[in-house]
């Protein structure tokens, strides 16, 4: 059976993400020569949501889930305690998977922006109920945190201070800059969001951001992986059929 070593599954997984930073910013420079967005500039812009970097980044966080599953029934299999916490942890990148691929994040900023007048780093609505989202999870997840071996530990917080760092922490500067060049008082849907997303500063936060992203969710998938390896002895998988009860084969008719 072929097998895959971790820490080269990771090698390809950032040779994929510098791949598609190398697409989207070719579809910058399209782009910027004929002055206005085609069918391969936008499949290949990490800004648009139906584009290979959305799928690549979608595909990440659905494999992080997996391997928490995975983690999950193993603790439930040894009769652990924190077998519901990576249940949780699953469902949490299950939930990011689909939040990115379906950009539902995205539906709540001008409904929150213009309920409640937002404005400076949360201008872009949805900023602030994921960031107590993302704070309730971290303290939900505390207990599982402290059981964790050190170095697993340690993996995790680097990934997940990476990609909270783009999705969060960038999106809030994004933010604060889309406000100023819109005007004190401006609704954002009444500002030019695509216009303003193509000036310099704003390409280069998207890119940023994104590729903050996919390396975190990377780093995630690896931290994840290593710990089924290193801390539970998993290094394969196997699919068997269940078997029926004696009872109930020895019931069957032969022939």
């Amino acid at each position: 059976m072929p097998r895959l070593a971790v820490d080269r599954l990771f090698r390809l997984h950032c040779g994929l993400i510098l791949a598609v930073l190398a697409g989207h910013l070719l579809s910058r420079l399209l782009y910027a020569r004929a002055g206005r967005e085609s069918s391969l500039s936008n499949v290949l812009n990490m800004l648009e949501e139906t584009s290979i970097p959305t799928v690549v980044s979608t595909a990440g966080l659905l494999a992080a889930a997996l391997a928490a599953l995975l983690i999950a029934l193993s603790a439930r299999a040894s009769g652990e305690r924190l077998a519901r916490s990576w249940f949780f942890v699953a469902a949490c990148l299950a939930f990011m998977a689909l939040d990115e691929g379906a950009a539902l994040h995205d539906r709540l900023t001008f409904l929150l922006q213009g309920r409640f007048a937002l404005g400076g780093v949360f201008y872009l609505g949805w900023v602030l109920p994921y960031l107590l989202l993302a704070g309730l999870c971290a303290v939900l997840c505390l207990p599982l945190a402290w059981q964790l071996p050190r170095r697993t530990l340690a993996r995790i917080l680097l990934a997940g201070a990476v990609f909270a760092g783009a999705a969060l922490g960038l999106e809030m500067v994004e933010s604060a800059v889309i406000h100023a060049a819109a005007g004190p008082g401006v609704a954002l849907r009444d500002v030019d969001l695509a216009a303003i997303n193509r000036t310099p500063l704003m390409t280069a936060l998207v890119t940023l951001e994104e590729l903050g992203e996919l390396l975190g969710i990377a780093l995630l998938l690896r931290a994840l992986l290593l710990h089924l390896v290193q801390d539970r002895g998993i290094t394969a998988i196997r699919l068997e059929t269940a078997q029926r009860p004696a009872a109930l084969a020895a019931r069957q008719p032969a022939g």
